[in-house]
């Protein structure tokens, strides 16, 4: 015997198949995506003509492929993670600071280095670089902003890079 649905049970029976739905998009979340779990979060930081060229990894979780965000002179990190940070030059040796936290580097072309260290809680860090040329050069200080990482992958999916974080 059939019977008639009621309004109340088609109500019901769509939101069970919605539900059901997203559930099943297997869609994963921009953490997963931009924040790997096993290992450092590598970051490319290039000194080219006083300034530092930063580049994130995009979707692929490959560097230099066309999904690439890419910024300069600010960098942002997120929090209470594994930073690994690639430095290499173009031009000049370049040395890399960061004194809130005790990270010293330098930049040679046709060398690479890195800096291998944990962020903490969000805050807004001093980078202080230089060019070995005995001038100061403004475009080479910054800062390093550290943010949620929801945050963090939030701004690379948008490639958001640039924008100072709203506090």
């Amino acid at each position: 015997m059939c019977q008639r649905l009621h309004l109340r049970e088609w109500f019901f029976l769509v939101f069970l198949v919605f539900a059901l739905w997203r559930c099943g998009s297997g869609k994963p979340d921009l953490d997963e995506i931009y924040l790997p779990v096993d290992r450092p979060l590598i970051i490319e930081v290039k000194g080219d003509d006083y300034y530092w060229h930063i580049r994130y990894l995009g979707r692929d979780g490959q560097l230099h492929t066309a999904d690439d965000v890419t910024a300069i002179e600010t960098l942002f990190l997120p929090e209470f993670t594994t930073i690994r940070i690639q430095l290499q030059s173009e031009d000049y040796i370049y040395t890399f600071a960061v004194p809130d936290m005790a990270l010293n580097q330098v930049a040679v072309p046709e060398l690479e280095f890195s800096l291998e260290f944990e962020t903490g809680a969000s805050d807004t860090l001093s980078l202080r670089g230089k060019q070995l040329c005995g001038f100061t050069h403004e475009t080479l200080q910054g800062h390093i902003f550290v943010e949620p990482r929801s945050a963090f992958a939030q701004r690379l999916d948008r490639h958001w890079i640039g924008a100072t974080p709203v506090e």
